[in-house]
């Protein structure tokens, strides 16, 4: 009893989130023909990101949540940084906004890159605490889907037995590296309570992403020493 009540306390608080949410993006979305000043415009633009980027960062598991750092910092360098140019008296004048601006961005992207790194590695680490259970799998089928490049990239599936059941689940992934093998074993680990959840000890196309990331920080922090070394006076 105690539970059902919860649950339905649960949804009308969800239901409740819902209609405001939807309040605030129509009448921001409003805002944006209302609003002729191009710095609250761009304080209006830059709250859709900050609220997307909070609302991942308090939903998302644990080791999703550093994938909304860039989007919340976006948004708040939008709010912020018109406002103290709205607000000149509150900048000291030898500070230049357009530099700061500048390393704000930059450090979304170097969070971006931070995240290419640490959430794969998170996600295997999380992958590899829950998926304490070993099946015997065979390739039954492979998903075929296209990259941000266009290439073809593949993805196994797994089939299996566990608790009188027979499973068919999809590898989360993608690589164009090797083409799975249909009817090849293997053993995998699943999570006991979620059979659905996989880890599959020899699976390294996570580490394409990781390197990039490493890329991305290298280049980006670069660029960031350049123009701190080059000071925030104009």
């Amino acid at each position: 009893m105690d539970n059902e009540y919860l649950q339905e306390k649960k949804k009308k608080r969800e239901k409740l989130f819902g209609y405001i949410f939807l309040a605030w993006f129509i009448i921001s979305f409003v805002g944006f023909f209302i609003i002729e000043n191009e710095d609250y415009t761009t304080m209006n633009f830059g709250q859709y990101f900050l609220v997307f980027g909070l609302m991942v960062i308090f939903k998302a598991k644990k080791y999703e949540k550093l994938t909304a750092l860039p989007l919340a910092l976006i948004g708040l360098s939008c709010i912020v940084i018109p406002y103290f140019n709205m607000h000149p008296e509150l900048v000291p004048a030898d500070v230049d906004l357009d530099t700061i601006l500048v390393l704000l961005i930059l450090c979304g992207f170097l969070t971006a890159g931070l995240s290419a790194v640490v959430v794969p590695i998170s996600k295997r680490k999380y992958q590899k605490e829950v998926c304490t259970c070993e099946v015997q799998a065979t390739i039954v089928d492979c998903a075929i889907s296209t990259s941000r490049k266009g290439s073809t990239v593949y993805a196994p599936i797994y089939g299996f037995w566990f608790n009188g059941k027979d499973w068919k689940v999809r590898s989360n992934s993608y690589g164009n590296i090797v083409v799975p093998e249909i009817g090849k074993t293997c053993t995998l680990k699943i999570n006991p309570e979620n059979p659905e959840e996989i880890f599959y000890e020899k699976s390294y196309e996570y580490l394409i992403g990781v390197y990039v990331g490493i890329l991305v920080i290298v280049f980006v922090s670069s660029i960031m020493y350049l123009l701190l070394t080059k000071g925030l006076t104009g």
